[in-house]
């Protein structure tokens, strides 16, 4: 299995590849490739999206992952073992933990980042 790491790399050397054939419309043209900005454009979002996490092993025993430290917000103390949902606010970065009958009772909408339509290749 490859790392995340190998494939940012690999999405750059592409793009960059694209963007060196001498008999690509985009380079005879000196235009920008669109591919090649995409290829670009997802290696950036893979490493945006990575989080780097500590290892931790538990005295009694299991290895976890800590993703960082958080806020808890509920209307009612958390018991062992409620069940939470981890979220991270875009605007500033904060993991926020919240019952996860709270976090599905509508206060939270699902909402959509990015379409992404793929058509059929031209012959």
């Amino acid at each position: 299995m490859m790392s995340e790491q190998s494939l940012v790399e690999r999405l750059r050397i592409r793009a960059e590849i694209r963007r060196q054939i001498k008999d690509r419309k985009s380079v005879r043209e000196g235009k920008p490739d669109r591919i090649a900005d995409l290829l670009e454009e997802a290696a950036a979002e893979i490493e945006r999206l990575s989080v780097p996490t500590e290892g931790y092993e538990h005295r009694k025993g299991g290895t976890y992952d800590s993703l960082g430290i958080g806020n808890v917000q509920s209307r009612e103390p958390l018991a062992d073992m409620d069940e939470v949902v981890i979220y991270r606010s875009r605007e500033d970065g904060r993991l926020w933990a919240r019952r996860r009958s709270e976090f599905e009772d509508g206060r939270f909408t699902a909402i959509v980042t990015q379409k992404v339509t793929v058509s059929a290749a031209r012959k």
